[in-house]
């Protein structure tokens, strides 16, 4: 049977085997196993060995097409971190919370340290008022959480000042920075 796992998963699968005949189970074991038509498919096993009766059993799922979402997911993931980090544009990045109120600042890439002089990365994890209070006061923060709440109906658009070509956010002066 070891001639259908994939090589790099040998020492793997023969420790997860040890552990069964130890009458310890085992649970979301991965491996990969050869399919007929030539191709790797990933596999992942649950098994319970029942020592009194000589018998180990085991339910296997086929977690092939799993595993390319997560990998392809990742990739994006990788993708659109590089676009963000890499961007000229200051971005902050804020999670709403699970009250649909609760605005907090997850990160920021380094042109928005740039943009506002400060250093975001001791702000992450407070409320958007909290992180900027000069914010408190202005439409800004409600802006946003209608924003991640996918409303964008009444958000005003941000607009290029005239001169510089700076954007500053709708409700807000450059100077509140």
């Amino acid at each position: 049977w070891l001639d259908f796992v994939h090589p790099d998963d040998h020492e793997a699968t023969l420790a997860a085997g040890r552990q069964l005949v130890e009458g310890r189970p085992v649970a979301a074991f991965e491996n990969r196993y050869r399919h007929r038509d030539g191709s790797w498919r990933w596999l992942s096993w649950n098994s319970m060995p029942l020592v009194e009766r000589g018998l180990m059993v085991g339910a296997v799922r086929d977690i092939t097409d799993l595993r390319r979402m997560h990998e392809t997911l990742a990739e994006s993931e990788a993708r659109l971190r590089s676009v963000v980090t890499n961007s000229p544009m200051g971005m902050h990045l804020y999670e709403l919370g699970e009250d649909g109120r609760t605005l907090t600042l997850i990160g920021a890439n380094p042109a928005a340290d740039r943009f506002t002089g400060t250093q975001t990365q001791p702000l992450v994890g407070l409320p958007i008022e909290q992180a900027f209070p000069q914010l408190v006061g202005t439409p800004i923060p409600d802006n946003y959480r209608a924003l991640a709440r996918g409303d964008v109906r009444g958000v005003p658009p941000t607009a290029p000042k005239a001169r510089t070509g700076e954007f500053t956010p709708p409700g807000m002066s450059s100077s509140a920075w």
